[in-house]
């Protein structure tokens, strides 16, 4: 019998999901979108309506929507 030998990770995987994937690519579901918009609020202050994944679909998108409207909110 031969031990199992781990697998190495991906080349360059650090375990950061990539801030330009797809929501769908990195696995968000119906519950985890919620918690997410429960968390931007709640974080951030920001209400991002569920239709605004749809519009933004990935981190990185969220982020800069999430961005804008605090600069708003201060201006």
């Amino acid at each position: 019998m031969v031990p199992a030998v781990p697998r190495e990770p991906a080349r360059g995987h650090t375990g950061i999901p990539d801030p330009n994937a797809d929501f769908d690519r990195l696995g968000l579901d119906s519950p985890l979108a919620v918690s997410l918009l429960i968390e931007i609020e709640e974080r951030y202050g920001v209400d991002l309506p569920p239709e605004e994944l749809f519009e933004n679909p990935t981190l990185d998108a969220v982020g800069e929507y999430v961005h804008q409207h605090l600069r708003q909110d201060v201006a």
